[in-house]
């Protein structure tokens, strides 16, 4: 073989090594828009379990409220999602203890959903971070915007249908 033919095969191999390479990457970038979103709608879940559970805890707290409390202080009271918030009213201090200590649980399970959101928003991060690093490192614009318009989809994407085979 001469050094021509020699020359074209590594040339050919190179690029063909680095179309690979972009697939890896390409596909890298979409699986991590994929775990982004998942992400998105787990959040989405921990702060509708937090609202139902403060709802919860606030219509036992409506009836555990005394009859005669004003109308404002009813309504404020009722509207407050935060423990020490609670705790400030001069009314809740007068309450009995199952719907205080209703209150502390709620309290301890709304700091757990917290903290797991916290760790969720850090992954999160990480995940639009190397994305944003990925896409730039694509030098053909075109491959670039077809990737961005398919992490649009995969945005749009109803939690419903990306959470349903959990």
């Amino acid at each position: 073989m001469n050094q021509m033919a020699l020359l074209y095969i590594c040339v050919g191999m190179a690029f063909l090594m680095l179309g690979c390479q972009n697939n890896s990457s390409n596909e890298h970038i979409m699986e991590w828009a994929e775990a982004s979103r998942k992400i998105d709608c787990q959040m989405d879940n921990l702060e509708e379990t937090s609202s139902e559970m403060w709802d919860k805890t606030n219509r036992e707290l409506e009836k555990a409220l005394p009859i005669d409390i004003p109308e404002f202080e009813k309504s404020n009271m009722l509207k407050v999602r935060n423990a020490d918030l609670l705790r400030m009213f001069e009314t809740y201090q007068e309450m009995e203890g199952p719907i205080k200590a209703k209150v502390d649980l709620t309290e301890k399970m709304d700091f757990a959903l917290a903290d797991s959101m916290r760790v969720l928003q850090q992954k999160q991060q990480n995940l639009s971070d190397s994305i944003r690093l990925a896409l730039m490192e694509i030098a053909a614009e075109n491959t670039r915007t077809k990737l961005q318009e398919k992490i649009k989809a995969i945005d749009n994407k109803a939690c419903s249908k990306i959470l349903q085979y959990e």
